[in-house]
């Protein structure tokens, strides 16, 4: 029997790989290209930085800080409106300052949180306890939504006034009753039950006391006028000793708030993000235009055009009455995911380049490189490294790795127009934050073998890299009390209802305070 045997030499297998690697790079531009034309942006070069008009990050950063209040105390004029239910079993409070008071069968608020509510039980506290004997059909409005603020710039209830009004009202901050009762002759077409917003803590306003049931109303203990810090309540006869003053009602209240600080946020609401609406739509030209330029805090819905609005109007209608479930993707823990494999790792890096722990760039350069293998590791194959034949500027071997390191596990079935928002959202985070680790990782390659003066151009380079990244994620799991705060301490942000007078509204810098 005749036996042939073929043994391809190195060089062969080398070029086999250079081939396959040069169609693989080519296949993935072109994947690249197409799937940026479909977000709105033009087609780009892999390596171009985000368009300067592009909101992916911002709705990145605000699908994934939803119902979380240190990201929505730091963004207080939210932009967005999602759907979301309040399961049945939830208990709620409404706190009343006058004996003998019911509670109002239409047009109120309820808070998650007792201590919350507790704060409108001066002089006299008549708390209610009520259940959701159904799941409640609502709409969370993000940011610090329900803050009566001035300066009125802040626009924090902008998303609102479009429901209510139709149009940005100014005048109308400080006119809750009147909010309210549009709102909720709005939401009755649709069969909503409320909707839920966020000061300090986090509340829902009812419109009618169908599927809430009351389960018991009792007279408690007052406390003094929280704006009043040596205010006192006055005691019940026979009562010895003093009560909680206003000032100490305030703390809690603001206490129980920071229990919904960071993820998973206030659990008692459930949110559907198949029906997460954004006014950081990129579709919505009119704001594009009124943004651009502009930092975050300063962005408003005061120049979005009738057209836009009624776009947003249709959309938002087309959502509340849609039967339909979506895809289903876990979206709530999508977000965390990413947050979580990239949040620590990039604050270490860019510690790390900033350190003077080490005595020199080499050392420095050396750290630096094992922390950028560990966060590619997963997309890095044996032959993702350049020939020895390739230019130094050549990056094609590196744009498998980034394609790989871009992938996400989200269904392309069923997704809803909003779920395909989220959707371009996390491709286009993911894209920035793999295009820069890889940038960083062509320099960081045979950095151990280079000189100390190319090793101190690539550290600059890294450091410039690492900041640009993180200013552009802006992930609010950055911003924290460096050093932390001590137990008798509040890591606070300065905002309503409590601002530092010295400070600007544009200032989410955070301090320790002690707040008792």
């Amino acid at each position: 029997m005749f036996h042939y045997s073929f043994s391809p030499s190195p060089c062969l297998l080398l070029c086999l790989c250079c081939s396959v690697r040069a169609s693989f790079a080519h296949i993935t531009q072109e994947i690249l290209n197409v799937a940026l034309a479909h977000t709105g942006q033009p087609s780009l070069d892999p390596w171009d930085n985000p368009h300067l008009d592009a909101t992916w990050n911002i709705l990145f950063n605000t699908a994934s800080s939803l119902l979380q209040r240190w990201p929505n105390n730091m963004w207080s004029n939210g932009h967005s409106i999602v759907t979301a239910t309040i399961p049945v079993g939830t208990a709620m409070y409404h706190g009343m300052w006058e004996s003998n008071t019911t509670v109002p069968e239409k047009l109120e608020w309820l808070a998650f949180d007792f201590e919350y509510s507790y704060l409108y039980c001066e002089p006299i506290c008549r708390m209610a306890k009520l259940l959701a004997t159904r799941d409640l059909k609502v709409l969370y409005f993000d940011g610090m939504s329900a803050a009566k603020v001035r300066p009125l710039e802040t626009g924090h209830q902008d998303a609102q006034d479009l429901i209510a009004w139709g149009r940005i009202r100014r005048d109308k901050v400080l006119a809750e009753p009147e909010r309210i009762e549009r709102l909720c002759a709005w939401g009755k077409k649709f069969g909503l039950d409320g909707f839920v917003r966020m000061q300090f803590a986090f509340e829902f306003m009812y419109c009618d006391l169908d599927g809430l049931y009351v389960v018991e109303v009792l007279d408690l203990l007052p406390h003094g006028n929280p704006t009043l810090k040596n205010h006192t309540a006055l005691p019940p006869d026979g009562w010895k000793g003093t009560l909680t003053s206003g000032y100490q009602a305030f703390y809690q209240a603001f206490t129980a708030g920071g229990w919904h600080n960071y993820f998973p946020g206030e659990s008692h609401v459930q949110l559907d993000y198949s029906g997460f609406l954004s006014f950081y739509d990129p579709a919505l030209e009119s704001l594009v235009d009124a943004r651009r330029g502009k930092p975050r805090l300063q962005h408003r819905l005061l120049g979005i055009s009738d057209e836009d609005i009624a776009a947003k109007m249709t959309e938002l209608e087309s959502i509340v009455l849609r039967h339909e479930v979506g895809s289903g993707a876990d979206w709530h823990q999508m977000f965390r995911i990413i947050i979580e494999r990239y949040a620590d790792r990039l604050d270490t890096l860019n510690h790390t380049l900033l350190s003077s722990s080490y005595s020199n760039a080499t050392m420095l350069s050396s750290a630096v490189r094992l922390q950028l293998l560990t966060m590619l590791l997963p997309h890095l194959t044996i032959i993702d490294h350049p020939s020895r034949s390739e230019s130094p500027n050549n990056l094609t071997w590196l744009l498998p790795v980034v394609d790989r390191c871009s992938r996400t596990s989200i269904p392309e079935a069923h997704l809803t127009p909003q779920e395909g928002l989220l959707k371009n959202a996390v491709s286009h985070v993911l894209r920035e934050i793999c295009r820069r680790l890889a940038l960083m990782w062509a320099d960081a390659f045979d950095v151990e073998e280079a000189d100390e003066s190319r090793t101190n151009t690539v550290v600059s380079s890294w450091r410039a890299h690492t900041t640009e990244l993180m200013k552009w994620l802006n992930w609010s799991a950055w911003v924290k009390c460096r050093p932390g705060c001590r137990t008798d301490e509040t890591c606070y942000i300065s905002t309503w209802p409590f601002p530092f007078p010295e400070d600007s509204f544009e200032n989410i810098t955070p301090r320790c305070v002690v707040l008792r």
